[in-house]
């Protein structure tokens, strides 16, 4: 997947802090970085809670088009 360059500055920031705040040597990129699921990966759950909230924030153009993915990652709408 192509990514824009504020995209992939913004990955590699999150890479570092995972990096040193999480788990160093999780192959997950989405990982938690505290407690006992440290360096496990975030769970459907919380990555639909995190699109959800983002949508929000950017606006209800922007929320239509980022909530119809499903954790299979079929497109519902």
């Amino acid at each position: 997947m192509p990514l824009s360059p504020t995209a992939q500055r913004a990955l590699v920031q999150w890479l570092r802090v995972r990096r040193v705040e999480g788990h160093p040597s999780s192959s997950h990129v989405w990982s938690c970085l505290t407690g006992r699921n440290r360096g496990q990966p975030f769970s459907v759950r919380t990555v639909q809670a995190m699109t959800t909230a983002t949508a929000k924030r950017a606006g209800p153009a922007q929320e239509e088009a980022s909530c119809c993915w499903t954790a299979s990652n079929a497109c519902t709408t």
